[in-house]
């Protein structure tokens, strides 16, 4: 089962959420190799709600794993929130994962940015939010 959500959050008013707890505007290395306070917290969430999925649908969970990656603005951008630089982060593609038997079965990914031109494009250019459901049944 895969859930893929795809959020813009330039219209988003705050401050202390998007640069503080999500660290949008930082040095893209920095972000990687430190994520922010918030992102670390979502990690322990994403895992008892995928655990929760987990045993209604029957699935054992052996492990979970996270990754982060993100992507940088190509230009300086006002956004609702403040200010972010070019060449720092303004995307951020996150992806939990929880396996059984050494596959994925349970895989939350989720996109959110500031902007639709952003380094690199991962596709989700003009959605401003959506959610998407692959497994029996699939939802848009």
């Amino acid at each position: 089962m895969v859930v893929q959500e795809v959020a813009d959050l330039a219209a988003h008013p705050s401050t202390k959420m998007n640069f503080e707890g999500l660290g949008f505007g930082r040095d893209p290395d920095d972000a990687r190799a430190n994520p922010s306070r918030l992102t670390r917290t979502m990690e322990s969430i994403f895992r008892e709600s995928m655990s929760l999925l987990a045993v209604g649908l029957g699935v054992r969970v052996d492990r979970t794993t996270t990754e982060l990656d993100v992507a940088i603005a190509r230009a300086d951008l006002d956004v609702r929130s403040g200010k972010i630089r070019k060449g720092t982060v303004a995307g951020m593609r996150h992806e939990w994962i929880a396996w059984s038997d050494g596959k994925p079965a349970i895989v939350f990914q989720s996109y959110w940015k500031m902007d639709d031109d952003l380094d690199p494009n991962w596709g989700y250019r003009s959605v401003k939010y959506a959610v998407m459901i692959e497994g029996v049944p699939s939802m848009r």
